[in-house]
């Protein structure tokens, strides 16, 4: 800043001079002083009033020499950066600044001024416009968003503050604008942004409704009923390794209640206020598997529209429950092993290793060990996951728990549908309980529920339509006295006790507690006798 401008803006009395100058001063209204900077320089102190959007400005031009014309006025607009134009009442146009003309393309020599603000204005209305100028006070400001036409036919977005000149008898109106297309880019790039977030959103929300109804709370009071020691036993192994961190191995039939097992080690262990997360490896297509355990980005892959968290990392911190494991394909079983080895996996699609903390608890529907010596399931993996385990009994082994299970499931029955039932006729328990069970705990609470729907109020029967029709119905041996209750050819007593020897062993028929072994034979002998009998597996 040269010495001039230091005397004029830092000297206390020039300071006094230029503030006295502006007090007072109105939107659209200048001041010309010439004046006089030592050494007799004479200049000319231009000061105007300029709004723009919210603000107002006190312009201020030094100019050498001493004359107050308008001339300099234009000289001080023109070097503003917004556009000024005046206009008369009837919207004739009498002045463009330097930025005005440059922003509407009328710089070249050849350019022709616009004579009326409708040249300019895209959305130019005479109605609209004297509307606006009547609503003007002396010291008003009227404020609006229009259009503006370049002389290439584009337009350009704008925001207009328009004031009253402050001349008395003069009247013109300055119309100060400035573009605004960035503004609305961004305010279109954020607009699109906030799209796309309701958009993840929206997934994100599906995504965890999905993961919620996998997830399972148990309750206080979890819904293990039983009165059999049999049951007893199992719930002694979970409450002993509940409140540890160690993987468990829940086998048995279907239907003897593994997964309320499951919950139970969940519900006991420390970490109970946790995700509870369930998956059937038999249930996704195998090709499906990896994008249900692991999780994945968005593009990860042909068809990944959206992140999606796994099973793994959705039961972080908390138990991960795989029932059907023997389904899961080798190239999975070597990532689950790692992921036990190392607690860490790579989602589908990245690079970089996500750290989770979760605990195992998974059951098979089969007999683990076989599929292990078949070569199904990998020999490493199941020598961790076997470290403990925990066998559910099936029901025809504990049928003092038929009884008590009726009774729990009523009792759910009668709050759920508000239909008073107090238990099931005398015959109708005595059926069930030389029912054999192929289905377990799952087909007696099936069997009570359509009993109760047919039934009425008081006890309930159990119709011939509720019994299987297919003859799994077959009282062969009476337990409690050890007599035959219902006489059979040799070959058909043979059948049965084959085919109830083999259901208690899942099927298995060779090898350690395998079918040959409980009856003492040879298995190819017993091979023999199931394919001359027709049993299959």
């Amino acid at each position: 800043m040269n010495s001039t401008y230091e005397q004029l803006f830092f000297a206390p009395e020039s300071v006094a001079d230029v503030a006295a100058l502006s007090d007072g001063l109105q939107v659209g209204e200048c001041v010309i002083k010439p004046i006089t900077l030592g050494r007799r320089r004479h200049h000319t102190l231009h000061l105007t009033i300029l709004s723009v959007g919210d603000f107002r400005y006190l312009c201020c031009m030094l100019l050498p020499g001493s004359d107050p014309s308008e001339t300099r006025l234009s000289e001080i607009l023109d070097r503003i950066e917004s556009l000024i134009l005046q206009s008369d009442v009837a919207g004739n146009l009498t002045y463009l600044n330097a930025r005005a003309r440059q922003v509407l393309g009328l710089t070249g020599k050849a350019s022709r001024l616009p004579m009326h603000l409708r040249d300019v204005q895209v959305d130019f209305s005479p109605d609209s416009f004297a509307e606006t100028v009547s609503s003007l006070t002396p010291s008003g400001i009227a404020r609006l968003r229009s259009h503006f036409r370049h002389t290439d036919g584009s337009e350009i977005p704008v925001e207009v503050s328009m004031v009253a000149s402050q001349h008395p008898g003069d009247a013109a109106y300055v119309i100060t604008a400035w573009p605004i297309a960035d503004q609305l880019a961004d305010k279109q790039t954020l607009g699109n942004a906030l799209l796309a977030a309701n958009r993840d959103w929206d997934g994100a929300t599906r995504e965890t409704e999905r993961l919620r109804s996998e997830y399972h709370y148990p309750s206080a009071d979890p819904p293990l009923v039983f009165r059999s020691d049999a049951f007893q036993r199992v719930i002694n192994r979970v409450e002993q390794v509940a409140p540890t961190d160690i993987d468990v191995l829940i086998t048995g039939e279907s239907g003897t209640g593994k997964s309320v097992v499951a919950q139970t080690i969940h519900r006991l262990s420390g970490r109970a206020d946790q995700a509870f997360i369930s998956l059937d490896c038999s249930s996704p297509p195998a090709e499906l598997l990896a994008s249900e355990f692991f999780s994945y980005p968005k593009g990860a892959f042909t068809g990944a529209f959206r992140d999606r968290v796994g099973r793994v990392q959705a039961a972080d911190g908390g138990t991960l429950y795989l029932s059907n494991i023997e389904e899961l394909p080798l190239p999975l079983q070597a990532q689950l092993k790692k992921l036990i080895d190392e607690e860490r996996f790579i989602p589908m699609g990245e690079q970089e290793k996500v750290n989770v903390d979760v605990r195992l608890v998974v059951s098979p529907i089969a007999e683990l060990a076989e599929a292990t010596e078949s070569g199904r399931f990998r020999r490493d993996l199941y020598v961790h996951l076997s470290e403990y385990s925990i066998d559910c009994p099936p029901l025809r082994r504990r049928p003092e728990d038929i009884p008590v299970l009726i009774d729990h499931f009523l009792a759910r029955f009668n709050q759920e549908c508000k239909k008073p039932v107090s238990g099931v006729d005398d015959s109708t328990l005595v059926r069930l309980m030389k029912y054999e069970f192929p289905g377990n705990v799952a087909e007696l609470e099936s069997m009570v529920e359509r009993a109760f729907i047919v039934g009425k109020k008081g006890t309930i029967e159990l119709p011939e339509s509720v019994l299987p029709t297919d003859g799994s119905y077959r009282p062969v041996l009476d337990l409690f006295d050890g007599r035959l209750t219902e006489f059979l050819p040799l070959a058909d007593y043979q059948k049965k006790y084959i085919e109830l020897v083999l259901e208690s062993t899942g099927g298995r028929v060779s090898g350690k507690n395998g079918a040959a072994e409980i009856m003492k034979v040879n298995p190819q002998t017993l091979f023999s006798k199931m394919k001359r009998l027709g049993i299959k597996r």
